[in-house]
């Protein structure tokens, strides 16, 4: 009876603390008036594009696929991000994700071309952070 109590006891404590988690709101503040984190360029995309972008034969100096470079091998900087146009155009349109070749690009069936990055390794999460920074307004924060 001791051991069931105690099994039934955990099981109740691992639910209680699975729902303490916000998979909402991954990253960042939460934003009171949106109720959406707001986002780091620093933080939380730089970190997304050094590991599965700005990488050699990707978007760096010298080898910018699609016309684009983020900056030096893993080293994507805010000016490269925000301001860079490829061949089809500018990368980002600040308060509009949903319309960015960036987010549009890491998506199932972007606009043109292949899904980035090759391979596949950017997350829905890490794709929602891109976003949601986009939304934001591409912020250099």
């Amino acid at each position: 009876m001791k051991f069931r109590t105690l099994v039934l006891s955990l099981f109740a404590f691992a639910v209680i603390i699975a729902g303490c988690g916000d998979d909402d709101n991954p990253v960042g503040t939460n934003d009171p008036d949106s109720g959406v984190d707001t986002v780091s360029f620093a933080s939380d995309v730089q970190p997304i594009l050094n590991s599965s972008c700005a990488l050699t034969g990707c978007h760096i100096d010298g080898m910018s696929a699609g016309g684009f470079s983020l900056g030096t091998l893993g080293n994507s900087t805010y000016s490269a991000t925000r301001n860079g146009t490829g061949d089809n155009g500018a990368i980002i349109v600040a308060g509009s994700g949903s319309t960015s070749n960036l987010y549009l690009k890491t998506t199932s069936s972007p606009p043109f071309g292949g899904q980035m990055p090759v391979g596949g390794s950017i997350t829905s999460a890490q794709q929602l952070i891109l976003k949601n920074w986009i939304d934001q307004g591409a912020l250099d924060n």
